[in-house]
């Protein structure tokens, strides 16, 4: 290739689904830490055993040759607020260098279509609210914001003076802006 020449992007007809193997770790790993998820090979080979023995998720790669560009896992369970079953998409990432080419649209096909033969009646996919791109993503698919997350560090039953301290985020229309606000005395 001669200099200031690009090669070709890869179409998405190029890359393959199919199910996530053992031997994809190291790959997913490297999608993980891309995403903001330091994640070593032998973590995500101990993740992927551990989801694999339970027929309740799935996992989904996208391949060109041998490397794995894409990630999707699902999982499907109950709620309190619906008699049938909801699934959720848990993690999603392509390789930047694939990003925008089809393939995140075909990994949610494919964990949708999972989730539908599953029983399940509705998708549910949280995103990190500084991920706009991801959330325009969604929207296309047609996602639509309706909440918001909130996450607890230290496990379910840490409550530290610094955690009540903490100024409350409050997302305006699950979309963009903050507002902060203050915490009242005694919480």
């Amino acid at each position: 290739m001669t200099r200031g020449t690009r090669a070709p992007k890869k179409r998405p007809e190029s890359a393959v689904i199919r199910d996530a193997r053992s031997s994809d770790a190291a790959d997913v790993a490297a999608l993980m830490t891309e995403l903001g998820y330091p994640t070593t090979p032998r973590q995500m080979a101990s993740r992927l055993r551990s989801i694999g023995t339970s027929g309740d998720y799935h996992s989904v790669s996208a391949v060109d040759g041998d490397e794995v560009i894409g990630f999707v896992g699902a999982m499907i369970g109950y709620g309190f607020e619906c008699d049938a079953p909801h699934g959720r998409i848990i993690a999603l990432a392509v390789k930047e260098s694939w990003r925008r080419r089809g393939i995140g649209t075909l990994l949610v096909a494919a964990a949708e279509e999972w989730l539908s033969r599953s029983g399940a009646v509705a998708c549910i996919i949280n995103s990190g609210k500084s991920r706009f791109n991801a959330h325009g993503f969604y929207r296309s698919l047609g996602y639509r914001a309706t909440g918001i997350r909130f996450a607890k560090a230290g496990g379910p039953t840490s409550n530290t003076a610094m955690q009540r301290t903490v100024p409350r985020v409050t997302t305006l229309a699950g979309i963009g802006g903050t507002r902060r606000s203050r915490p009242k005395p005694g919480r």
